[in-house]
């Protein structure tokens, strides 16, 4: 199989757009017609992992662009890429978190760490509980509260 891609990075980002730039890597011997670049992308805080193929003939080694649209403004984004070619699928880059512009903000605010990503998830987990305790804290006083009486 292919080997995986090197220093994947978003180069230009806008509010439903993001243009990542990338090496592709041989191991020396093998020479490809073509390869296929699959870039794997998700909003942070969900499970599934959407696709976009891009295709590259020739054997090179010179950085590779690539162009992912329709996205949702002002949000964090997972992404990993792999190399495909007919003798199998290299292993995914590691995941990068960048983000698209918010509605209202004038520049991109790039690539984050994983971090962002993570204090995100903890805030939704927090905020959750807290809710969840409340109505607990209702329901079980209303029980009581009832049987008291």
């Amino acid at each position: 199989p292919p080997n995986k891609p090197n220093y994947m990075s978003v180069i230009n980002s806008s509010k439903a757009s993001l243009t990542f730039q990338w090496t592709p890597t041989s191991s020396g011997d093998e020479v490809y017609d073509y390869q296929t670049f699959v870039i794997q992308y998700k909003i942070c805080t969900t499970v599934d992992w959407l696709s976009k193929n891009f295709v590259v003939t020739g054997a090179t080694n010179d950085p590779q662009t690539a162009n992912i649209s329709d996205l949702t403004a002002g949000s964090l984004y997972d992404v990993r890429m792999t190399a495909r070619n007919t003798i199998g699928s290299s292993s995914y880059t590691d995941i990068i978190v960048v983000s698209t512009l918010s509605e209202n903000n004038a520049e991109a605010a790039g690539q984050n760490t994983d971090e962002e990503c993570i204090t995100i998830l903890i805030a939704l987990l927090v905020t959750s509980l807290v809710i969840n305790g409340i109505f607990g804290f209702i329901m079980l006083y209303t029980f009581v509260f009832k049987r008291s009486k």
